[in-house]
């Protein structure tokens, strides 16, 4: 794992999620095993083990990579051994528990298997969880779903025993990904030195359902994808509508009489032909609800034939689209939302002029959309 991934901010985030995440999660832990030593593969600043520590277990050790600052550690430094976590390690000891939690995700694909290779020989049972595909975090190279660990250890005779997930579910003091992806391993053999997880074993069988996700997990995932959805329809939509700094839109009332609808729009071009930010205004008109070609063409025709007149007097070119025939509530809602920050101006500077112009006229409605900085503050 990148010694990247180990600045200010990782620290701060085990001392506060990970470490409550280990103070409600070990107490049950302890119900199914009772062990006097416990490793940590993958430790980090040894949350989890100063709580193991906190519940009466003395005998703790810490691996993780000698990029962890050892003033970082809560739990004393004579107990961390620095490892490469990507090559096999042991210790020429065992435990009675090896926990090894978000880490396997970081490794390179081809060292899994000796990975839980080497947490089975530090101990006969192993307190496990790794992130799931598509979960994203920082330097997550190798996302599984459960089932492929539970491959790997069966090829050292270690069973899954899946019962923390439920009592954990609800928790909201321990982190969802704890809650969705921690279990234990088992080796066969010892499954009768902890009657509690045989009884959950023989109930659930050699292959339980295990992938599971949490609601939790599962928003924001959906909310992350969500953004980046609506990130690439507000670029199209702004490439569409030819948007920039400055937007005005408004809404024609299209049943007026096209000549009262020529003129005001005409008036409402001209202000900003002639206004001095003209070159950074869009000005975009709903054609929904009316003839579009009738519409367009009237727009395009007004734009030529100002913009004509005025750019000799030094007039300005401000960009002139037409949207919403085909719009829906979700294109509308598109073009709202990539414009940023919609405000109404009420004193005459920037396009205060422009949209009081708009405001006169009975047929049409006008938002003010700031898009950049050189539009006033709303009153």
């Amino acid at each position: 794992m990148a010694d990247t991934l180990y600045g200010e901010a990782f620290y701060a985030f085990h001392e506060e999620t990970s470490r409550s995440s280990a103070r409600e999660t070990i107490p049950l832990v302890l119900r199914y095993v009772r062990p006097r030593s416990v490793v940590d593969v993958g430790c980090g600043i040894g949350t989890w083990l100063v709580e193991f520590e906190a519940a009466g277990i003395v005998d703790v050790v810490g691996l993780d990579g000698d990029y962890v600052e050892r003033s970082k550690l809560l739990i004393d430094p004579r107990r961390f051994r620095a490892c490469d976590l990507t090559l096999p390690h042991e210790l020429d000891r065992q435990f009675d528990l090896a926990i090894s939690l978000e880490v396997a995700e970081h490794l390179p694909p081809q060292c899994a298997e000796a990975f839980v290779a080497s947490l089975t020989r530090l101990a006969p049972v192993v307190l496990f969880s790794a992130a799931i595909p598509h979960d994203s975090g920082d330097g997550h190279v190798n996302e599984q779903f459960p089932e492929y660990w539970q491959e790997k250890f069966r090829q050292h005779d270690y069973v899954v025993v899946d019962c923390l997930r439920r009592p954990l579910w609800n928790n909201d003091k321990v982190a969802p990904y704890y809650r969705q992806d921690m279990m234990f391993y088992v080796h066969r053999d010892r499954l009768a030195d902890h009657p509690l997880l045989a009884e959950e074993f023989a109930r659930a069988g050699e292959n339980p359902p295990l992938s599971f996700v949490h609601p939790q997990t599962y928003l924001t995932h959906y909310t992350a994808m969500m953004d980046k959805i609506r990130q690439s329809q507000c670029l199209a939509m702004r490439y569409a509508a030819r948007l920039r700094a400055i937007n005005l839109v408004v809404f024609p009332d299209w049943t007026q009489p096209p000549q009262v609808i020529s003129a005001e729009l005409g008036s409402l071009i001209q202000a900003l032909v002639t206004h001095p930010d003209g070159q950074t205004i869009a000005l975009v008109v709903n054609v929904g609800g009316t003839d579009e070609l009738f519409a367009g063409g009237m727009i395009a025709r007004l734009s030529d034939e100002i913009i004509a007149a005025y750019q000799g007097a030094g007039g300005t070119s401000p960009e002139i689209a037409s949207v919403g025939g085909q719009f829906g509530p979700n294109q509308w809602e598109v073009l709202m939302a990539c414009m940023q920050w919609r405000v109404k101006i009420k004193r005459e500077d920037q396009l205060a002029i422009a949209i009081a112009k708009a405001e006169e006229f009975p047929s049409l409605t006008c938002d003010a959309i700031r898009a950049g900085a050189s539009l006033a503050k709303p009153e």
